[in-house]
């Protein structure tokens, strides 16, 4: 509209100067047409001329009254729609996110908006009309600032990086962006400049920056070599310790292909690898050493174990490989190998003895068992006939000999039964322990019975084993503990168990003589004990037997005292069911 308005002012004076023009030309025809018809006619005429300019000029000026209002509307219209354009690009500035100061061509800060107070910590009414240097711009940043406003100058938006402060005296980052103003005639009106607070993004930047640093520094510090390389291959960064087991500078590494680090009877197949392997990087994650054969720099080989991993960049993928040297490891395994060989030989060797011991020790107690019972028998057929008929020595001889007899034929009976619990293969079922248990105890009544004792048998799991093997285990453990006891004192035998997840522990307690610590280990030793024949009968082979039990269903089987006297054994076996029974007690 402002352009419009010259216009308009030049139609109206040349539309008056065009009526003037007429307005001469006709008193100019009246004139000299009343001066051709005389002295009345020239009074006519000059009325005549006097009323057709009144006229002339009355309808021009009317006419130029009209052009002029019209022009104030048009001015008028203008204004409004500048005015509304001016309140429209205020509103935008206030409600900018980023800081926005408007200078005028002498440098006078003329508006501001919210987020620009915010930004240096002043109001808008204290940034009202603070001229240049302005005191939100530090001195050493004003140099700065002027090259901002020479580049704005050259390019519109030129965008520039520095520090503003703020009132409190913190700096503060930013990115500046400035454009002019101009008005129609090509004269500037006012500078606006952006303010983008990038404290955030120097912050991140910091952070990954110091981040870099750390994990650089690890990859220095790496206790193996550590290289990485571009997708083609081109090594992009080494640790020390690469340097060193590969003999090489670093600058004589670096922009070279890794495959130097490497015989070149390996390079095509590795390379083949190293495509294959880094065509697929998120499928890659740091992967299992591969043995490999690296090369120094003088040529010479050596075994190192190498693991890969890939790194997705935004220059594409990299692949990282940790070497290891992994000389030492070979000569290790290399002298190991002997021994170890020599190991596995011995104890085949001593597998085969011990099936041969048992085979013997089956055969041989089996051979003997026969002639010992045709001399048992003998031995008491004359011990019947002939007691009493000789003096007292012939009948104490043949004593000696009957006793030592049924001792011997005891003996052979447990080796028998020792070299089962070894020989015989196991039959894994389901056992009831609760019903096995007391199947045992019912088949020692008139052991209970005879000893006045009692027997109780607190809830008990199913578990997984032999049930032969078990039974026979469970006997001897409580058959040891009405044995043992005191002769003024009633035995009490408690069966339990505890559950230890995978195994259950099976405890057998009494509340006989007990056992020493110190021969706690000694007793599951075969011919081993501790009382003399006099006090108690047997072997000495059945707590090994137990023990032979337990350890082929892959347990453990151990003495502990039990307060204020006796012993408990307990043992572990394979635990299948937490099903228990209810507690039973047998008592003579």
């Amino acid at each position: 509209m402002s352009a419009h308005r010259p216009t308009v002012v030049r139609r109206v004076t040349l539309s008056g100067l065009a009526g003037l023009g007429v307005v001469a030309l006709v008193v100019h025809v009246l004139r000299r047409s009343g001066a051709a018809v005389g002295p009345s006619g020239a009074e006519v005429g000059s009325w005549l001329m006097i009323c057709a300019a009144i006229t002339l000029l009355t309808a021009i000026a009317w006419r130029t009254v009209r052009q002029f209002e019209q022009l104030e509307k048009e001015r008028d219209v203008a204004l409004a729609g500048l005015e509304m354009q001016r309140d429209n690009l205020a509103s935008v500035v206030r409600k900018q996110h980023d800081g926005v100061a408007v200078v005028s061509p002498d440098g006078t800060l003329i508006e501001a908006n919210p987020a620009f107070c915010d930004l240096v910590g002043l109001t808008r009414e204290e940034l009202i009309g603070l001229r240049e240097p302005f005191p939100f711009v530090p001195e050493d940043q004003r140099a700065a600032y002027a090259d901002h406003l020479r580049q704005m100058e050259e390019d519109e938006y030129a965008g520039s990086d520095f520090y503003l402060i703020r009132s409190s005296g913190r700096r503060v980052p930013v990115i500046a962006s400035s454009s002019s103003f101009h008005d129609i005639y090509g004269a500037a009106q006012a500078r606006v400049t952006t303010f983008k607070d990038v404290s955030d993004r120097r912050r991140a930047g910091e952070a990954l920056r110091r981040e870099a640093e750390r994990i650089a520094a690890l990859v220095e510090s790496a206790p193996d070599a550590v290289v990485i390389a571009d997708r083609n291959g081109t090594i992009q960064r080494v640790n020390s310790e690469a340097l060193r087991l590969f003999g090489y500078l670093r600058e004589e590494l670096l922009g070279r292909d890794v495959e130097t680090l490497m015989p070149e009877r390996y390079v095509t197949a590795h390379k083949a690898f190293r495509a294959a392997y880094i065509g697929a990087p998120r499928r890659r994650p740091m992967g299992k050493g591969r043995t490999l054969t690296g090369r120094r720099k003088d040529g010479s080989e050596f075994p190192v174990d190498v693991a890969l991993s890939t790194l997705e960049t935004d220059e594409g993928p990299v692949l990282i490989a940790f070497v290891r040297d992994i000389t030492v490891l070979r000569e290790f395994q290399r002298d190991r190998a002997r021994p170890v060989a020599e190991a596995e030989r011995r104890a085949t060797d001593l597998a085969r003895s011990n099936a041969e011991l048992e085979q013997f020790a089956y055969i041989a107690s089996h051979d003997l068992a026969e002639p010992l019972r045709s001399i048992s028998g003998f031995t008491q057929l004359l011990q019947r006939r002939y007691e009493g008929q000789l003096d007292e020595d012939a009948d104490r001889f043949i004593g000696f000999v009957v006793d030592g007899v049924n001792r011997m034929q005891a003996l052979i009976s447990d080796l028998l039964a020792f070299s089962r619990a070894g020989r015989i293969e196991l039959t894994q079922t389901r056992v009831d322990l609760a019903e096995l248990t007391a199947r045992v105890v019912a088949s020692l009544a008139p052991m209970i019975a005879e000893a006045g004792a009692e027997v109780a048998i607190d809830p008990l799991p199913i578990v997984s084993g032999d049930e032969t093997k078990l039974t026979q285990l469970i006997q001897n453990l409580i058959a040891n503990a009405l044995k043992f006891h005191a002769a003024d004192t009633a035995p009490h035998v408690t069966i339990s168990s505890r559950d230890h997840g995978e195994m259950v522990e099976i405890a057998v307690a009494d509340n006989g003589v007990g056992i020493d610590p110190v021969h706690r280990e000694r007793i599951f030793k075969m011919f081993q004990r501790l009382h003399g024949r006099e006090e108690y009968a047997g072997t000495g082979i059945g707590l090994a037997v137990c023990q032979r039990i337990v350890e082929r269903h892959g347990g453990r089987i151990w003495c502990e005292g039990n307060e204020p006297n006796g012993s408990v054994f307990r043992f572990t076996v394979a635990h299948t069911d937490p099903e228990t029974t209810p507690v039973e007690v047998l008592a003579a």
